[in-house]
């Protein structure tokens, strides 16, 4: 197999030098990077576009919910094989057994002087075809509905009709040939400041239309999100910004709120208490059986190890003295660092990341206090 060597200097990057958060301003332990290598560093363009982006966190939910069936006013309804005839539609009495919603995730984002969004993402298993709306009346549209609730449990903000909801065919369920699975989110907007930071917790509860005019489906019951207010940092995933430059296997990476080393943080001041201090970041081709394993031997400078199926899969950066033992020698991402980095490979990559809290903030050689149970994964091409 094709070996890929890889010099050292290719993971040469930028890092700013002066950082005020909890400990004031730090002197940074980076090398800088060469003035020989103005590429490598991030270009203002892209920083534009990820203050832009604003700051985002996933909280990761995974809970299965039965479907119930409901008629256009909402009210639940029963089907039994004799009860129900149609021409149009499968009669028989297993398409109403195990229907299932899995809500997987919900994203929080804030962007300055905007206000905040939630994305919702619901899997859906069932033997109908969800569709966008009411095929016996179009004007009626599949819809999330969204709620927030102070301590109290009380109602403070609402929206019952939020649209549009994206639907996409997953494929077969691997453990019911009769049914399929489809992708369900939908995206709140401009929920107010003032309601989403005083809320205790928010719930959701999606309506979705099926090819078959009768049957529409939605979860047995509200679905709580996420607590609001400071959740730990492990109880979430602060959301990066990754960027392919186009060429030489460059991309660029910020962390979370990378604004706080250019001035004007954009993170959510309620939330300021749970942020991460670095990010784990893992890599691989499709096809790859693990993500991010470092070689057994210490690393040294030394990439010629390197090749198609085994490579260094964790984007990390330089860390010298006195972190020079693993896993210390090279760090993780920090939540407000702005870095370059040149993959080894190109091509379709599959990256997935996750929270790291340190036992000792600001400081590469800690230990990690905890990390996100879950991850983050995405994909980019690398040229």
């Amino acid at each position: 197999m094709l070996k890929k060597t890889l010099s050292p200097s290719l993971f040469m990057l930028a890092v700013f030098v002066c950082v005020t958060w909890i400990n004031g301003c730090k002197k940074s332990e980076h090398t800088p990077v060469s003035a020989a290598k103005p590429s490598t560093e991030v270009p203002q363009a892209v920083l534009n576009a990820w203050k832009k982006e604003g700051y985002s966190s996933t909280y990761i939910v995974n809970k299965k919910i039965p479907a119930i069936f409901i008629d256009e006013n909402g009210n639940e309804k029963h089907f039994t094989k004799n009860s129900r005839a149609l021409a149009t539609c499968d009669q028989d009495a297993d398409d109403f057994v195990d229907n299932t919603f899995y809500m997987q995730a919900q994203q929080i984002g804030y962007s300055c002087g905007v206000g905040y969004t939630v994305q919702i993402n619901y899997i859906i298993i069932t033997a109908f075809t969800p569709v966008l709306a009411n095929p016996s009346n179009p004007s009626q549209l599949s819809r999330g509905r969204f709620r927030l609730k102070n301590s109290a449990g009380t109602v403070i903000w609402t929206n019952s009709a939020v649209t549009p909801v994206y639907i996409s065919y997953v494929g077969p369920d691997i453990f019911d040939a009769s049914k399929s699975v489809y992708q369900v989110s939908y995206v709140v907007t401009d929920v107010p400041d003032v309601f989403m930071e005083g809320s205790a917790s928010n719930e959701n509860r999606p309506i979705i239309y099926s090819s078959c005019s009768d049957v529409i489906t939605t979860p047995a019951d509200w679905q709580a999100g996420v607590f609001y207010g400071s959740p730990s940092a492990c109880a979430k995933i602060d959301n990066i910004h990754i960027t392919p430059s186009g060429s030489g296997g460059l991309v660029y990476f910020g962390g979370c709120d990378y604004q706080i080393n250019t001035g004007n943080s954009c993170y959510p001041a309620s939330a300021a208490a749970s942020r991460p201090d670095e990010h784990d970041i893992e890599w691989r081709k499709p096809g790859d059986a693990t993500y991010g394993n470092f070689p057994s031997a210490p690393i040294l400078l030394d990439f010629s190890n390197l090749n198609a199926t085994f490579y260094l899969q964790r984007v990390s950066f330089p860390l010298f003295p006195p972190c020079s033992t693993m896993p210390y020698r090279r760090e993780r991402l920090e939540f407000f660092g702005v870095f370059s980095y040149v993959f080894p490979v190109t091509g379709t990559i599959e990256i997935r990341y996750r929270n790291v809290k340190l036992n000792t903030p600001i400081n590469s050689c800690s230990t990690m206090s905890c990390t996100t149970g879950g991850w983050v994964t995405t994909t980019i091409n690398v040229q």
